[in-house]
């Protein structure tokens, strides 16, 4: 009980401080800012075009995202229909993106999948660990090509070696983590033991065990997440050839992947201000003001929130979908605990 409280009052702590730094955030970004301007070019975009091609396209990278969940699921032996895929992908994005706070699509789509096929909740959370992890490869694949294509450029040469390093250091702790033999001869074992997602860890061995012994699925999964950021960004450059005129193609290629890494961090409440402030960072450096580069990031956020809205809809009139307050990370673990209580128990019988 005592630990429960105490817990309960440090995740309050944590999320009083996110907030403060959202705000603080929030105030960096907006001094910089013209609001005149701001509302110019919101006046801009909506007579352009292009920025209306670049909402139009996103419900292809919603399709394939929901194909290729898909195939992670049936290498899982989870045979789920591409229809109920395709909706459940839709609801979470709506959990994602316009409840970011509150419940992750994640939790989501693990919750009515274990309730639909109960004898293979381990293997749903695995997936969607794969889904991200291949989400992630995606992006990476996407930036490290545009940097090598631009290398003698001016934005690949601002961002080529942090990137490097962040992607170097992300390679070198999968190899740690997940090569034991590895880790042992580094002498690192007591250091991975201590740390403190040990749940999430085990997971992510189980993913890496379970996909390694099919990398056909994993690569395509790679080569699909691929697409499908390709797709997003080139919807984002759409919007921008309307709000940043001055910056390249190339330039969203390189900077918008490292973006959204660097607003995967949950340092605020659904990135509020977090990613806004990279926006402007980055596309400083391409000789985009920090209003454009605003306006470019808040148009990032309503793709994200247009396309959340059909998740909506389904969730509300969608049948068999459970009741929203149902899901709960914690109830997720609780059926997670007790099917690995239920293999011990089986290999104790054994």
């Amino acid at each position: 009980m005592e630990a429960s409280a105490s817990k309960g009052h440090r995740h309050k702590w944590w999320w009083a401080a996110k907030i403060l730094l959202a705000v603080l955030l929030c105030w960096l970004v907006l001094r910089k800012t013209q609001l005149s301007e701001l509302v110019s070019l919101a006046k801009e975009a909506y007579a352009s075009g292009s920025v209306w091609l670049g909402v139009a396209l996103i419900p292809l990278a919603v399709v394939l995202a929901a194909w290729r969940w898909q195939k992670l699921l049936k290498t899982g032996e989870i045979n789920l229909p591409y229809t109920k895929a395709l909706l459940l992908t839709a609801v979470g994005n709506f959990f994602n993106h316009a409840l970011p706070s509150l419940i992750g699509g994640d939790v989501v789509k693990a919750y009515y999948v274990m309730r639909w096929q109960p004898q293979h909740k381990s293997q749903t959370v695995i997936s969607l660990i794969a889904d991200r992890m291949a989400g992630l490869g995606g992006l990476a694949i996407i930036c490290l090509a545009a940097i090598a294509l631009g290398w003698g450029g001016p934005v690949a040469a601002e961002i080529r070696w942090p990137m490097f390093l962040v992607v170097g250091l992300l390679a070198l702790a999968a190899v740690v983590l997940f090569v034991p033999g590895l880790a042992r001869g580094l002498r690192l074992s007591w250091l991975i033991e201590r740390l403190p997602f040990q749940k999430l860890l085990g997971k992510l061995r189980q993913a890496v065990r379970l996909y390694s012994d099919q990398p056909g699925a994993l690569v395509q999964a790679l080569a699909v997440s691929v697409l499908i950021h390709w797709i997003l960004l080139s919807c984002v450059y759409l919007g921008g050839r309307a709000l940043a005129p001055e910056a390249a193609y190339h330039s969203y290629l390189v900077l918008i992947p490292a973006i959204w890494m660097i607003s995967s961090v949950p340092i605020t409440p659904g990135a509020v201000a977090w990613m806004e402030w990279w926006y402007q960072m980055f596309f400083a450096r391409v000789g985009v003001s920090a209003t454009a580069a605003l306006s470019l990031s808040l148009f990032n956020r309503f793709l994200w929130l247009l396309w959340a809205v059909p998740g909506l809809i389904i969730y509300i009139k969608g049948p068999g979908l459970p009741a929203a307050e149902q899901y709960s990370i914690e109830q997720v673990e609780e059926m997670l605990e007790e099917q690995a209580q239920g293999s011990t128990d089986e290999r104790n019988r054994r």
